[in-house]
């Protein structure tokens, strides 16, 4: 690592960079974060963030770089992240090959650390079947807004085959897809999306479509509509 050559000493990355070394830096961040227990004497160079931790469990060496282990590693940045942000960093752990045991084995090692209580209220509702940082966030406005858990994932037979919601209740038949995209393009995917929509709705299903505008600034609009359509149809 050419940031230990230049302040003389062995680092071990930490925080932001060994999430991404470990497979799962959801939360972007240009820093070089790297610890060391003499970090008060040093003086580094601009993009590198040196940090006073002392390692609660064995570094692990990954593409040739030291690092914080990677359950210690998505404990201390979902711990320092923004409350919406703690889930997207444990569900992206556990697709990396993180197991939900030593999570739960970091969190107790971690357990005087501050923003560790947010950590343990949302470790309970880890899952490896979130396929993206959004829908981990949706996840945590329907668990703010104490809306039943969903499942994920959830394949509806059709008459034209088999479809799959991003998330839903089966005994209510209600789901709730998260779009990526504000607007689409004119490659005929709006058309392909209302197909869909009618295939699901044929099949007894009740559908809502929600965008990141309104997982960061407006969770109360889709967990309030999904409150109704959950208490008719349950």
């Amino acid at each position: 690592m050419r940031a230990e050559l230049f302040l003389g000493r062995p680092l071990v990355a930490c925080l932001h960079t060994a999430a991404r070394l470990h497979g799962f830096g959801v939360i972007p961040d240009g820093d070089l974060h790297v610890t060391t227990s003499e970090a008060s004497s040093l003086h580094p160079p601009a993009g590198v963030v040196v940090h006073q931790r002392m390692l609660r469990s064995p570094a692990a060496r990954t593409t040739g770089i030291l690092a914080t282990s990677p359950a210690d590693t998505a404990i201390d940045v979902a711990a320092i992240v923004r409350e919406i942000d703690v889930l997207a960093v444990l569900d992206s752990a556990v697709r990396a090959g993180v197991t939900p045991g030593s999570l739960q084995d970091a969190l107790l090692r971690a357990a005087r650390r501050r923003g560790i209580v947010q950590v343990r209220d949302q470790l309970p509702l880890v899952s490896a079947a979130a396929e993206s940082a959004m829908e981990s966030r949706t996840r945590f406005r329907l668990h703010e807004a104490s809306l039943p858990r969903p499942e994920l994932q959830i394949p509806i037979r059709t008459r034209s085959g088999v479809r799959r919601l991003d998330m839903g209740w089966r005994a209510a038949r209600v789901g709730l897809e998260f779009d990526g995209q504000e607007f689409h393009s004119g490659d005929g995917s709006l058309d392909r999306d209302r197909e869909r929509g009618r295939e699901l709705l044929e099949a007894g299903w009740s559908v809502l479509h929600i965008t990141g505008r309104d997982v960061y600034l407006h969770p109360e609009r889709f967990t309030g509509a999904l409150r109704v359509l959950l208490r008719d149809r349950m």
